[in-house]
């Protein structure tokens, strides 16, 4: 059956929901005929700490420009249809997103964030006040639009899609499969994963993995795993490995949050000091380096592995894949 496009059935490329917060704006530019490629809803603290949309060229968008455009005389809080040329992939994107005055140059925002592009700029990341605020204005702005569409007769073709009975349990089952045989075919992440592909064949799900890299993001290798019955089983030859190897592994517990949903997972790496996230972080904001002197926040994060002991990490991980293979109990299967 083909019906229009429901935003509570779709996810990313990795098989993750669109973010709460933006999804009103992203089901109006779907139901008025606009694909979307990429959205987030703003985090604090993050490199984009605001709400956008990415949209593909379409032959209309000037009818979304112009409605934007009256939409910004009603309210304080604006919002701007960015276009970008991508002349080497010769296409033409826009972003939706608010107005953002200030901008971080591009020197500013290597000490900030050391692995951008050299040569952009960015808007500067909105305050938890800013923040709000804008949050609120997406459903607004999302009603406006099917509004202002309406009132000028604008034609309107919405997205559809295919549905089927398929329970929602096996959709999610599906999803999840895509998700790790599109990350495990990448041709990234090679040297973690033999320890991937004989956790999959034991039974054990992984939610994301890395190899780690040097003095960027997880600088440690490492694979995150639903929590599940059998767990305990794979905690226990984890324990009689590292009383045999130099090199020490464990699995610590994590939760994280999923469109409001609490997560408990397990998290295999190596065993390393625990450190405090915020005695490195680098505020993005006077207002936020003055909430964190004030408020002291503790976040024990493992401590980053420099380039030796993530190398010897590295190259344990085969070992500790074939220890696991060999050892761990037939009934986890």
């Amino acid at each position: 059956m083909i019906v229009p496009r429901d935003i509570n059935r779709i996810t990313d490329g990795l098989g993750y929901p669109i973010d709460k917060k933006i999804k009103p704006l992203v089901q109006t530019l779907w139901d008025l005929g606009y694909e979307t490629r990429q959205s987030c809803e703003g985090h604090l603290g993050r490199r984009e700490g605001y709400p956008w949309v990415a949209i593909p060229n379409h032959p209309t968008i000037s009818n979304l420009e112009q409605a934007i455009e009256e939409y910004n005389n009603t309210t304080s809080y604006t919002w701007s249809l960015i276009k970008h040329e991508f002349k080497k992939e010769k296409f033409i994107e826009y972003t939706l997103q608010p107005t953002i005055e200030e901008v971080i140059d591009w020197e500013t925002k290597l000490q900030i964030y050391p692995l951008t592009k050299r040569d952009t700029d960015t808007p500067k990341p909105l305050n938890k006040v800013q923040l709000k605020a804008i949050h609120k204005t997406i459903p607004i702005l999302s009603q406006y639009l099917i509004d202002y569409f309406k009132q000028h007769d604008i034609p309107t073709t919405p997205l559809l899609e295919f549905t089927t009975s398929i329970s929602k349990q096996e959709i999610e089952k599906r999803q999840e499969k895509i998700r790790l045989e599109r990350t495990i075919s990448k041709p990234q992440e090679q040297k973690i994963k033999p320890l991937v592909q004989i956790l999959l064949e034991y039974g054990y799900k992984p939610i994301t993995f890395t190899e780690g890299k040097f003095n960027r993001g997880k600088s440690y290798p490492s694979v995150q795993l639903h929590d599940q019955e059998n767990i305990s089983f794979l905690n226990d030859t984890l324990l009689e490995y590292n009383n045999s190897h130099n090199q020490k592994w464990t699995l610590a517990g994590i939760t994280y949050k999923i469109d409001e949903q609490k997560i408990t997972a397990h998290e295999l790496r190596p065993v390393t000091e625990m450190v405090n996230y915020f005695d490195t972080y680098i505020p993005t904001s006077p207002e936020q380096a003055e909430r964190i002197t004030k408020e002291k926040p503790v976040l024990l994060i493992p401590k980053p592995l420099n380039q030796e002991e993530l190398e010897q990490a590295q190259n344990d991980l085969a070992s500790l894949a074939e220890y696991i293979k060999n050892n761990l109990p037939n009934n986890t299967k």
